[in-house]
């Protein structure tokens, strides 16, 4: 199914889409994507496409572009961003490609647009995407993983300890490889509420074929959370190395060791000097150091891809 959201002006523009075999649904009118996508994403099971008129968008660029980027890493649903009359400089064009969304639209005239939303649906580059060309160069071939099935659970010693940034990492790092991943948060709102049933049940769903990998966000660990996460297959705990910090790093590690999967511990960002004791203090049989990276934004994965394949290969399915 494409799901095309459209101003009322714009709404006629990708009606060749009719002509195909694909599904072809029309929403116009004006819309807050955070509210349509993220809070209601779940209403787009089967949808396979996306198509966004920027006439038809609220909201400030930077908002916008976050809005999709955190979309494409929650949803296996390709999104093609319909900007009239863009160039490659213009603020919001410039911000969806630096959020990794590559399939923009620009032209004014209809058969342009048909040819550029071909070009999408193969996917573009982000050299084309920057240029507003097609690129006549090879593609660079991406490294393949071997994760079907792969469900991670992403704790944190203490908040603000890195998890969220891990996991939303790991995730984007997985779905640029061209894997299906998604990526949920349980967010700490209420001490008395930890996963919600309906959550669980749908996170740990191994027979869920839209999925090859679950990233799941649980904050601080505690004895609950982890019975729940049980059902994952790796754990990935994020820590502080202050002196002060490691007390909440042995209690964490002990409660995740004694469910019996590995553990990979992922310290945040640490002066050389000091990784060698961490390693010989806390690598094991089952548990596995890893040191982040400083990066400036969540979801910037530049710093930290190789943090990302370590923790991927580690659990690969040959």
């Amino acid at each position: 199914m494409i799901y095309y959201l459209s101003s009322e002006k714009n709404r006629e523009r990708f009606d060749f889409i009719k002509e195909s075999d694909d599904e072809f649904i029309v929403s116009a009118g004006g819309f807050d994507l955070k509210e349509k996508l993220l809070k209601r994403g779940g209403g787009l099971e089967h949808c396979t496409t996306i198509i966004i008129d920027h006439t038809a968008v609220s909201g400030k660029t930077r908002d916008v572009a976050n809005c999709l980027q955190s979309f494409r890493l929650m949803y296996p649903i390709k999104i093609v961003y319909f900007y009239e009359g863009a160039n490659p400089g213009d603020g919001i064009y410039s911000a969806l490609v630096d959020a990794r969304i590559y399939n923009i639209i620009t032209s004014t005239e209809p058969g342009n647009i048909a040819v550029e939303y071909a070009q999408c649906m193969t996917g573009r580059s982000e050299g084309e995407a920057r240029t507003g060309r097609a690129s006549a160069e090879k593609p660079v071939a991406r490294k393949t993983y071997h994760v079907s099935g792969f469900h991670a659970a992403v704790f944190g010693t203490e908040p603000k300890s890195g998890c969220t940034f891990t996991a939303f990492g790991l995730a984007g790092f997985l779905a640029d490889a061209g894997i299906r991943a998604g990526y949920v948060e349980i967010a700490d709102k209420s001490r008395k509420q930890y996963l919600p049933q309906t959550a669980a049940s749908v996170l740990v769903n191994e027979s869920d074929e839209a999925l090859e990998a679950n990233i799941l966000d649980l904050g601080v660990v505690d004895q609950k959370k982890v019975n729940v996460a049980g059902r994952f297959q790796k754990f990935i705990l994020c820590a502080g190395h202050q002196p002060w910090q490691l007390d909440a790093l042995s209690d964490a590690l002990f409660k995740l060791t004694r469910v019996g999967y590995p553990v990979d511990i992922v310290f945040q960002p640490v002066y050389d000097a000091v990784k060698p004791q961490l390693l010989a203090k806390y690598t094991g049989k089952t548990v596995a150091v890893h040191f982040a990276e400083f990066a400036p934004d969540l979801g910037d994965q530049g710093a930290n891809r190789g943090l990302f394949e370590a923790l991927v290969r580690a659990w690969e399915t040959v």
